[in-house]
């Protein structure tokens, strides 16, 4: 079973559950998420919008279920690749979900559970999140209505004129 939500072509994601992924009928939901501040803690460069997805019990699935998304590949420098992160409600921290397969602008992972996640730039190298403190010396555009914005470290990135 595929289902896909669309709202244009950068925000994009498919969800792909396999036949028994679990013995309870499935209800799932994704959202974009609109309140970013409490999620955007350590400055991480976002490259997709943060997605929440859920679905109508608690449990793990028994069999992993495939999520693909769109991301801006504008953003993306070189020695830089993206990945899919969860946020960890627990910790409060975004942690990467391993195997991500790249095709293009679009990102897909299998996972075993639902919570929110987005598409972060990593370092090729290390395979860390990039952050705006780890990209060279910029001198930092001015905005003053997009504090808290998903895209926020991205439009900040993008306003940056490079000190040479």
């Amino acid at each position: 079973m595929i289902d896909e939500y669309s709202e244009n072509k950068y925000i994009k994601s498919v969800i792909s559950t396999p036949a028994n992924a679990s013995s309870k009928e499935l209800i799932m939901t994704i959202e974009k998420v609109l309140h970013t501040q409490n999620l955007l803690s350590n400055n991480e460069i976002f490259v997709s919008p943060i997605y929440k997805v859920l679905k109508n019990f608690a449990e793990n699935f028994s069999k992993p279920v495939t999520l693909t998304f769109v991301f801006d590949s504008g953003q993306v420098k070189s020695g830089e690749t993206v990945a899919i992160f969860y946020y960890d409600e627990v910790n409060k921290s975004w942690v990467k979900v391993n195997g991500g397969k790249i095709n293009g602008n679009r990102i897909a992972a299998d996972v075993d559970h639902f919570t929110k996640f987005a598409v972060l730039v990593v370092d090729q190298a290390t395979g860390l999140p990039v952050t705006n403190s780890s990209t060279e010396q910029t001198t930092e555009a001015g905005f003053s209505d997009i504090s808290g914005h998903w895209a926020e470290a991205n439009i900040k990135r993008s306003g940056e004129r490079r000190d040479r």
